[in-house]
């Protein structure tokens, strides 16, 4: 940023003794977003200036993708002002068409990353159920294997009541004496 010639109404020169240094990417969102918001005055109900609305559609766009990566929330703010102050002058427009090149209405910057919380619940409905299938499949495999084992018992009670009626006792007296 020492390297860049300072504008005598910008921000960065008023700050230029108070900064020690910002490194050249918290620099390149500054400058955008300064950008944004000197563009954003030419986009006045009496100007209807269909070019610097695409210039701040694909500034601000580009500074969403920027903020969804940091995850900084004071980033998120100024865009999120941004975007307030775009909608409300915009809609005094009367000139805007859907064919401008840029929409009517900026949207808020924390839905765009939408495929990625559909792929991931996707995955834990995926993950779930086949967790769910196992467990039926043992619950299935114990039943029969309860199933089995009852039969198994009930066999072995019904040879011996068998083999227990069919055999003659002999009773010893001798005992009971």
């Amino acid at each position: 940023m020492k390297s860049e010639d300072y504008n005598h109404n910008s921000v960065f020169y008023i700050c230029k003794n108070h900064v020690v240094d910002i490194n050249d990417s918290t620099y390149n969102i500054m400058k955008k977003l300064n950008y944004l918001y000197e563009t954003r005055l030419y986009l006045q109900p009496y100007n209807n200036d269909c070019e610097n609305g695409v210039k701040c559609y694909e500034n601000y766009i580009e500074l969403v993708s920027m903020s969804q990566e940091l995850n900084n929330k004071s980033f998120n703010d100024v865009l999120g002002n941004y975007k307030n102050q775009y909608n409300t002058s915009i809609k005094k427009w009367t000139d805007w068409t859907e064919y401008s090149g840029f929409p009517k209405i900026l949207y808020s910057s924390y839905g765009t990353h939408m495929h990625k919380l559909s792929f991931t619940s996707l995955i834990s409905v995926y993950t779930l159920s086949f967790i769910r299938k196992i467990n039926f499949k043992e619950d299935k495999e114990n039943e029969v294997k309860k199933k089995n084992k009852a039969k198994t018992l009930n066999n072995l009670f019904d040879t011996e009541q068998i083999n227990l009626c069919d055999i003659y006792h002999e009773v010893l007296y001798n005992t009971l004496i």
